[in-house]
């Protein structure tokens, strides 16, 4: 039996067992009908991925299986699109161009999903709230904007096009239709749903490769045209290999457990077997720690500090919890295993020490590039002196900081923009459950939210805008934007029929 049939097989056991027990714990809440629904096209898309071998044919079965069964205007395209985000490979093909232009732009899966579910609803979506009606648009669009207009500097109209018509895709378009069709609180518990489905089999997932050092999707991507250069024997931490999952490196796999573990926060209110919910949380938490990537962790504990801050009781809480983690881990610095963890810890442990040395010479260099163009920044960056110095043995010069990576090609204004975005949504959220009429989940949802952010805020520091990253912040900025924008004008979130 070829080793991709065995991985398929594999991770259908895993997720089917994952999905059993979801179902099992959220009966009576949610329509678990739609939910297996979802689930299915979960499996549907990383088979017929495997099957048709190529996005072009994957493309064209999208679209028609979209544009046929969901209605353009539908709610439903929302949440099909947060189930399917991350099911496979970010595959990335070249759309050949005509009349003198080599390649139009690059076509990704995240943009595939984009373009075949989400903008022929922007397209015929006529909705009530139009641009600039809900506080973040200004935020969204000037960014956007800004850095549009700056790739037109030393470059050429076709690449400067190409680009800010990618941002377009990438940025606007899923914004602004989750922030328009996600807009009762039920339609956005069931968009935090949907996007578990999307990304929790991937803990269980990630467990098992700690376990068996078997990358499950190294056999998989070749068959749906991904390529990766990632070696899986470069980078030993702990003394085994790390979990990777789907995303091609572990800080990815950690990055996107921190909205795993943050919508379980949410979701447990929902859950009366207390059983069950340790048992999602604890395949979430081992997944994190078997990507063995610090920032993760960081970003994750942060995440979970923040959640537990915010409710009732929360500094008290926050110290009782503290000194519980505090012996659980001088317990397990006791033990062989938890001692190769904790070697691993930022302050406290060795190993491979040099990762912070070069995060550190990154920041010094790069507040020398912002000196010299510190307002609009410079798109040419990576050839000055400066980042030369940090090229690595791969021959790559790895920035590996989303802030940088916004702050030296765009300048101090648009990092305002991104960094005045995700501080505005705290503050906002912040706000709406300090209001004493707000309802028990209108709050909780809302906790949930300011925590999230955090942990990303601080993940994204340490690592740059790859794979599903962007895709997944966008996505967050989106769903909390909504959620503002639906407690804007009513002290409860109301419930509606879904459409």
């Amino acid at each position: 039996m070829p080793e991709y049939i065995q991985t398929l097989l594999v991770i259908t056991v895993l997720t089917g067992f994952t999905y059993s027990l979801m179902n099992k714990a959220l009966v009576g809440n949610f329509d678990i009908k739609l939910l297996k629904k979802w689930q299915l096209s979960w499996f549907l898309m990383l088979y017929g991925a495997v099957l048709l071998k190529n996005i072009w044919f994957i493309a064209a079965a999208v679209i028609i299986i979209a544009n046929v069964k969901i209605p353009a205007k539908s709610v439903h395209r929302v949440y099909f699109y947060l189930v399917l985000i991350c099911t496979i490979p970010l595959i990335n093909e070249q759309i050949p161009g005509f009349a003198g232009i080599k390649n139009l732009f690059p076509l990704s899966y995240t943009n595939l999903m984009i373009m075949s579910l989400l903008l022929p609803a922007l397209i015929s979506l006529k909705s009530p709230q139009k641009l600039f009606s809900i506080p973040t648009d200004k935020y969204i669009v000037s960014f956007i904007v800004l850095v549009s207009l700056l790739q037109f500097r030393d470059n050429t109209i076709t690449n400067a096009g190409r680009e800010s018509f990618l941002f377009f895709i990438d940025i606007f378009v899923p914004y602004y239709v989750i922030t328009r069709l996600i807009n009762t609180h039920e339609r956005l518990k069931m968009s935090l749903t949907a996007l578990f489905i999307g990304i929790i089999p991937f803990a269980l997932i990630g467990v098992f490769e700690l376990l068996t050092s078997w990358f499950m999707y190294t056999s998989i991507a070749p068959h749906i045209g991904y390529q990766s250069s990632f070696n899986q024997y470069r980078d030993i931490r702990g003394g085994g290999l790390r979990a990777m999952a789907v995303f091609f490196g572990p800080i990815v796999l950690g990055y996107v457990m921190i909205y795993a573990a943050a919508i379980l926060m949410y979701l447990q209110h929902f859950i009366k077997n207390r059983k069950l919910v340790l048992l999602a949380f604890g395949a979430v938490f081992l997944c994190v720690l078997a990507t063995k990537s610090r920032g993760p962790w960081i970003g994750f504990a942060l995440m979970l500090m923040m959640f537990i801050w915010t409710g009732r009781n929360g500094f008290g809480k926050l110290v009782k919890y503290g000194i519980l983690g505090l012996g659980l881990l001088i317990m397990a610095s006791l033990t062989p295993a938890g001692s190769k963890y904790v070697e691993l810890l930022p302050f406290i442990g060795d190993e491979r020490a040099d990762t912070f040395d070069y995060r550190a010479q990154l920041l010094e260099n790069s507040m020398i590039l912002f000196k010299k163009s510190p307002l609009l920044g410079d798109l040419n960056f990576r050839s000055t002196p400066e980042m030369e110095a940090l090229r690595q043995g791969e021959g790559i010069i790895d920035v590996v900081n989303t802030y940088i990576g916004i702050l030296l090609p765009y300048g101090i204004i648009a990092l305002y923009l991104f960094v005045g975005l995700f501080v505005f949504l705290i503050f906002r959220c912040r706000k709406i459950i300090k209001r004493p009429e707000i309802d028990k989940e209108s709050k909780l949802m809302g906790r949930m939210f300011i925590a999230c952010i955090v942990g990303v805020m601080f993940t994204i520091f340490t690592v740059s805008s790859i794979s599903y990253i962007p895709t997944l912040y966008w996505i967050l900025i989106a769903l909390s934007s909504a959620y503002i924008n639906i407690n804007k004008t009513s002290k409860v979130g109301s419930k509606h029929e879904l459409s």
